[in-house]
């Protein structure tokens, strides 16, 4: 008796760490539907995850953006494109764990030489311990008519946040399917190393050619193949946990409390509203309209913009699906976490004979006692036939690491020194290479769905939770060892 009253501490103390860790990793259950559910209201609005079996999925605001076919009309406020979505959760196989989006009654197509384009990006990462990804298979299902002269289909990419390369120097994993008839197409490439966690951008452009054309999106799936886990894991951890506690019940409950105290405090600090997010200010999300505000402001970091900011070389219409993708015409979404900057979405494409270049430019001024000491470009692109993609990312004083290539895939470029004020140029060009035939017009082709910019300051504030992790793991290192606290 005496002895499970002297363990009960311990105990009690062991179900209240696992609530709490329940409640800083877990996520609810996933539950099919509208995709609506999973997407922010508002892009000061935190991102939201769900778990469905092994994974955790995160969106976070404008995870979903449809450029439509002109002749649609577009989506307003307070409607949103994510209530006219639908999510589903699947598992086809054991080991194999994914999603499905579909349009419901807003369809995703182009007609009649017309194009439109959808973009999504999430994270997914492993919720079971001995887990990690091994592989991810892409696939859509689409309709094309077309008329006999003319052509339809799609060219979607997907980018995959870096699951190849090494842990040192991680490099990202390319998908893409090239389709031009009805049915289903899909690739699927395993993973060079064994992440528990990933980023995706996936992009599809849809597209025709002539009077009569059509194609569309029915869906599209991502599938994430996983190992089987080793039994050992789960006894080494619980395990090591209940030891742990055993043995250091006094400073578990009373460091807890510090460390609670230090995540709240964290979490006040890092809920500044910057104003680049601000499209009731700027009058929307297009890139024209930031070049037009000049300014704006992201986690203090103040990022400008002028005439010179956007540059674009038009294909030659007419030999192929490219068009002239004016500043309008390029969707801006602000990223605001640790790597602070923006993705520029746009339709930039060529096939056929045709070829293009576009380039993104914009400075930015560190905050006071700050400085830049990075930044990253990503590209989600696709190719098909003879068509090629080149170009080259820089920014001040950046040094591009070893083995650089264009695309870069999110491989971070440092500034050595770090500076106070940091401009980023990115210049991309597309050539399909082919000819004006109908066959080349389509199947030759080239296609930079977006364009990731962001920089990292060199004394950024972590997000809450490593605050917290790390400011209670130098309080219970100091105190292991001792009796009481003094």
């Amino acid at each position: 008796m005496v002895e499970n009253k002297r363990f009960r501490p311990a105990i009690l103390l062991l179900f209240a760490v696992i609530l709490g860790i329940s409640s800083a990793y877990g996520a609810p259950l996933c539950t099919s539907g509208s995709f609506a559910n999973y997407a922010p209201a508002t892009n000061l609005s935190a991102p939201i995850s769900c778990q469905f079996q092994d994974l955790i999925f995160t969106f976070a605001f404008d995870a979903l953006i449809y450029q439509p076919d002109p002749s649609q009309t577009p989506i307003t406020s307070p409607d949103r494109l994510e209530n006219h979505v639908n999510i589903t959760f699947f598992s086809p196989l054991q080991g194999v764990e994914g999603i499905r989006i579909a349009p419901t009654d807003y369809p995703w197509f182009a007609a009649n030489g017309n194009t439109s384009d959808i973009n999504f990006t999430y994270s997914v990462s492993v919720a079971t311990p001995g887990l990690y990804l091994q592989g991810a298979q892409f696939a859509s299902d689409i309709t094309v008519n077309s008329t006999p002269a003319g052509g339809g289909g799609i060219l979607a990419g997907e980018t995959i946040c870096c699951p190849n390369g090494t842990t040192a120097s991680p490099d990202p994993l390319i998908l893409q399917i090239n389709q031009f008839d009805t049915g289903v197409g899909s690739q699927y490439m395993p993973f060079a190393r064994r992440p528990t966690g990933v980023q995706i951008n996936k992009d599809i452009l849809v597209l025709t050619l002539d009077q009569g054309d059509f194609a569309g999106v029915n869906s599209f799936d991502q599938l994430f193949y996983m190992n089987t886990p080793e039994p050992g894991v789960f006894l080494l951890t619980a395990g090591g946990l209940g030891f742990l506690l055993l043995r250091k019940r006094k400073i578990f409950g009373r460091g807890m409390g510090t460390l609670m105290v230090l995540g709240c405090l964290t979490v006040a600090g890092a809920n500044a509203s910057p104003l680049c997010t601000d499209t009731a200010t700027l009058g929307g999300n297009s890139l024209d309209k930031y070049i037009a505000a000049g300014s704006c402001i992201i986690n203090g970091n103040l990022f400008t913009f002028g005439v010179g900011s956007y540059n674009y070389t038009p294909p030659v219409a007419g030999n192929g699906i490219g068009t002239d993708i004016t500043p309008a015409g390029v969707t801006v979404s602000v990223l605001t976490g640790a790597n602070a900057g923006f993705q520029f979405v746009g339709q930039w494409a060529d096939s056929g004979s045709q070829s293009s270049s576009l380039t993104l430019q914009f400075s930015v001024s560190a905050p006071s006692g700050m400085a830049i000491n990075s930044a990253t470009f990503t590209t989600t692109t696709t190719k098909g036939g003879t068509g090629t993609i080149s170009g080259s990312s820089t920014v001040t004083n950046g040094i591009p690491p070893g083995g650089y290539t264009f695309p870069t895939g999110g491989v971070p470029i440092p500034a050595v020194p770090d500076v106070t004020i940091a401009t980023l140029t990115a210049v991309v060009n597309l050539a399909a290479n082919g000819s004006t035939t109908a066959l080349s017009r389509l199947r030759d082709n080239a296609h930079l769905s977006n364009l990731v910019m962001t920089v990292t300051d060199a004394n950024y504030t972590p997000e809450p939770l490593s605050a917290a992790l790390l400011g209670g793991g130098l309080i219970l290192l100091s105190l292991i060892g001792r009796k009481r606290f003094a």
